[in-house]
């Protein structure tokens, strides 16, 4: 008898970490804190514990209580393209990579979950990642979670999968409309712009374009440090951080922070001002901070932030044919009424109500829709066939700068024309040509191309050629096919046939 599947989506976020699994047709949540009252936030926060000389590793709100901030490691996410970084763990006796700790996370999500289900063949896991996760970081994230025994069997964008949660939008669609996912976290902000097209007794749902911003809550807690308490208790923060080499005090200050702003901007409308309270641990003196909702918001309309919003905006709703029907919006930041406030504005009441009162399962949604979209791809939810593209594009850099070829959302099957490489370009590169990708934003023009592999020319395949003619081509497995082609001498158009020389393929993540 065939094995019954239970289908999981992880959420591997920059300040929490949540996953959800289906049991039948009922979603549940893997419980990473047992001892949590409220609310299903797990911070993304590990502890290195020694205990009898053995080493005990714990995640969640027991690590962040911990005030040995020596062994204990948050928002690893932010780190993993970070070929530098590294933290050394005392009760380890040794430093640790971002790829270490990120599996020693999981390893901690993996055993709750055997818990559940210890056979690992019954799994069918989907793992969540940004939009503007570089193809580097993504595979970190995956060989991670590998690493440390989940069976991943793909990988999805954040937003397309918190749309899968949205049962309202999903089962009760009856007519073709546009939606924007707005998912804005600890260390991005996601937006897909998505199609669903019911039919019959099913619904098509298809990614129109998606980009994204390398910016969330932690940018807006170094916002508040920087622009208000630095200028508003400069003498408190200076008495706090001075000979702070360990950085403990640092970190406890931006705990306050974050929580203070938790405060301000909870679901409920939060309070009008929070105290961060932080005892200094030479004098024993308590430092009392206050911020207002007032301040943060005079801070954010003074910073860039809403203009790249509303950029990045534009640069999705370029790909719109038809008007905007929803906006769905995920994440905690998503929460500060300015953002809100910013997204009636540029779609207009009809499509967003800012005041609408916020659903406390947004916290939740990535993992959750991420286990139903594994379910749909299982073939297990038959009525929904969904598309999810690539956000970016695949090209060379040449000395006029990055040379796209493929762009986003490309499907699986698009191939370019032919196109010419120098031989002097070539030659300079000994033949070993690399590949990039870049991030299709608004700021794209300024974000420097990342490297993701490289194609290495047969030299001896090209005698006495000025340029070299190429296609490129994505196939269904999300992997980038080069073609290279001589086209002969000849007097006649038949005569000069063009002839196919190498066929050379880079892996661009995808599981």
């Amino acid at each position: 008898m065939e094995k019954k599947k239970i289908y999981a989506g992880i959420d591997f976020g920059a300040c929490n970490i949540k996953a959800a699994y289906l049991q039948g047709n009922r979603m549940r949540l893997v419980k990473l804190n047992k001892d949590q009252q409220a609310g299903n936030q797990t911070p993304n926060v590990i502890y290195y514990d020694k205990i009898n000389d053995k080493v005990v590793k714990s995640i969640g709100l027991s690590a962040q209580r911990r005030l040995d901030y020596e062994n204990k490691v948050s928002h690893i996410k932010t780190k993993l393209e970070q070929a530098d970084w590294h933290q050394n763990i005392p009760n380890l006796g040794k430093t640790v990579t971002p790829l270490e700790v990120a599996r020693d996370i999981f390893a901690e999500v993996w055993q709750e979950m055997v818990r559940i289900q210890g056979d690992a063949s019954c799994w069918d896991i989907t793992l969540t990642i940004p939009v503007c996760f570089s193809v580097v970081q993504k595979n970190y994230l995956y060989q991670a979670a590998l690493e440390a025994g989940i069976p991943v069997k793909r990988i999805v964008s954040e937003p397309f999968a918190a749309l899968f949660s949205q049962e309202d939008l999903v089962d009760e669609a009856d007519e073709e409309e546009l939606g924007l996912i707005f998912d804005f976290g600890g260390s991005t902000l996601d937006i897909s712009l998505l199609q669903l097209m019911p039919e019959e007794d099913e619904v098509e749902i298809q990614e129109i374009a998606a980009t994204g911003l390398l910016y969330g809550g932690l940018d807006i807690d170094q916002l508040i440090y920087e622009e208000l308490l630095q200028k508003k208790y400069p003498d408190d923060i200076k008495t706090l951080l001075q000979d702070d080499e360990s950085g403990a005090a640092k970190a406890e200050l931006f705990q306050g922070i974050a929580d203070a702003k938790q405060d301000l901007f909870d679901s409920d409308g939060g309070e009008e001002e929070s105290s961060i309270l932080i005892s200094d641990k030479k004098s024993g003196s308590l430092h009392d901070m206050t911020i207002t909702q007032e301040e943060v918001v005079q801070i954010l309309e003074a910073s860039t932030i809403g203009q790249r919003i509303r950029d990045a905006l534009d640069v999705v709703m370029e790909e719109a044919d038809m008007p905007l029907s929803w906006i769905r919006t995920f994440g905690g930041t998503s929460y500060i009424p300015y953002f809100r406030q910013l997204l009636a504005d540029y779609a207009g009441d009809e499509v967003f109500d800012a005041d609408e009162e916020v659903d406390e399962d947004m916290y939740t949604a990535v993992a959750e829709g991420a286990a139903r979209y594994g379910a749909i791809c299982g073939g297990d939810e038959t009525n929904i066939i969904a598309h999810n593209h690539i956000p970016y594009a695949i090209g060379f850099l040449a000395d006029k700068g990055f040379r796209p070829c493929i762009n986003r959302n490309a499907l699986p099957g698009f191939i370019t024309g032919y196109r010419l490489w120098q031989r002097s370009y070539v030659e300079s590169l000994a033949y070993k040509i690399p590949v990039y990708q870049q991030f299709l934003t608004a700021e794209s023009e300024h974000q420097a191309p990342v490297y993701i592999g490289s194609i290495q020319l047969d030299a001896s395949q090209y005698p006495g050629m000025s340029s070299i003619m190429y296609k490129m081509k994505i196939d269904a497995q999300e992997q980038i096919q080069v073609t290279t082609f001589l086209q002969k001498e000849g007097q006649t158009e038949a005569e000069r046939d063009i002839i196919p020389i190498e066929q050379l393929i880079v892996p661009i993540g995808g599981q």
